[in-house]
């Protein structure tokens, strides 16, 4: 597919869901993603499926890939989400075995078109490849500065226990995605952002729990609470 919605100016699409969202998977069994609550099923993609705009929140879903298989590496699609514009987020969300969840970019490169005020806020699930990416130098190429401006707010935790193995089965047993995580993922992925704000974040099995890079002018905020376990 190669379709993308991108939501008007002052238009949030939410779904059932109004707080933290959680499916187990592998480890603990069902529920599973297909059966209940709203969901987006997405498979191979060449954009990304979801565009937010100013002022435009999605909320209460579960973003659910199932082409993806806890016994071989992943493969890679570009970002679930992308956020863009003032005033915009993401809230209540889970991204269950999505390759990349969410990537939050300047909008045109121009300090007027600066992605700013974003909220991404009870974010759940198992990325397997990137969590959450904000102001990286790559993502607008053609701008002037590729920064997040005042004042984003991030709150997640990350698991990986759709693909962890059944309980009792040392780690060294698990399946081929879980190892490949350990060896690639990054749960949060920061270029620059001014006045970040990040709230009880957490992530277990990934690569790197959180990276902080700087393009232009780094970023800067606070760290309140969270934490990070067996990440490498």
């Amino acid at each position: 597919s190669s379709s993308q919605i991108t939501l008007p100016v002052g238009v949030s699409l939410e779904g059932t869901f109004n707080g933290t969202i959680s499916h187990p998977g592998y480890r603990d069994g069902p529920p599973l993603p297909t059966g209940g609550g709203s969901r987006f099923v997405i498979g191979q993609t060449s954009v990304s499926p979801f565009r937010t705009n100013h002022d435009a929140y999605i909320k209460g879903f579960t973003f659910y890939d199932p082409t993806q298989t806890q016994t071989t590496a992943p493969v890679a699609r570009p970002p679930a989400i992308l956020v863009r514009g003032v005033n915009s987020g993401v809230i209540s969300v889970e991204l269950l075995n999505i390759y990349w969840g969410i990537s939050i970019e300047n909008t045109d490169g121009t300090s007027a078109g600066l992605t700013q005020r974003t909220k991404i806020w009870d974010v759940t699930g198992q990325p397997l490849y990137r969590g959450i990416t904000m102001g990286l130098g790559n993502e607008n190429a053609g701008g002037s500065y590729t920064g997040i401006l005042d004042v984003p707010e991030i709150k997640f935790m990350f698991n990986p226990w759709w693909s962890y193995p059944q309980p009792g089965t040392p780690m060294a047993g698990s399946p081929d995605q879980f190892n490949w995580m350990l060896g690639n993922a990054v749960a949060l992925d920061v270029g620059d952002a001014d006045e970040a704000y990040f709230f009880n974040c957490f992530a277990f099995g990934y690569g790197i729990g959180a990276r902080f890079q700087k393009f232009s002018r780094g970023c800067y905020g606070a760290w309140i609470g969270g934490g990070f376990d067996t990440c490498t």
